[in-house]
């Protein structure tokens, strides 16, 4: 299989940029976000220090932070609509998921439906979007590697 990384992969459609390693969380610096809403599950990510250096950096740029942790495995559709609710107040420009991978998907779908509002159910992400949006920028930070995430 081709690498998922490669410039000209599929799997790349729509991002700009994609890094890897040692340092990558920095990359929060470099966004130019004025109000970020981040997307967590448990504590570890608070505990490991990892949201404390993107508090820190979004604090020396000026960006506004709200953060929505406690995401389970597997969400249920509330815990999407309790984001996604406590998102439209907040209106961010850019959404950030950091943790597994629950988290990552929880920030995936609230973006979708922050982005698409007249989407009423999941379901409704299958049909075709016809409207042009503003489109939130969003980071995703995974904490582990999931053995189902790329296969080569």
């Amino acid at each position: 299989m081709a690498d998922p990384l490669a410039p000209n992969s599929p799997c790349r459609a729509g991002v700009s940029s994609i890094r890897i390693g040692r340092g990558s969380i920095s990359t929060v610096k470099e966004l130019g976000a004025k109000r970020v809403f981040l997307v967590t599950g448990g504590s570890s990510m608070f505990n490991n220090g990892a949201i404390g250096k993107i508090e820190a950096m979004l604090k020396a740029s000026g960006a506004e932070l709200m953060i929505q942790s406690g995401v389970p495995a597997n969400p249920p559709v509330a815990v999407i609509k309790q984001g996604l609710d406590r998102m439209r107040s907040f209106e961010p420009d850019t959404v950030i998921g950091i943790g597994g991978g629950s988290a990552m998907d929880a920030a995936k779908l609230m973006a979708l439906f922050y982005d698409y509002p007249e989407l009423d159910s999941v379901l409704s992400a299958f049909l075709p979007l016809h409207s042009v949006h503003n489109w939130t920028r969003w980071l995703k930070t995974p904490s582990k590697v999931a053995c189902g995430s790329i296969r080569y």
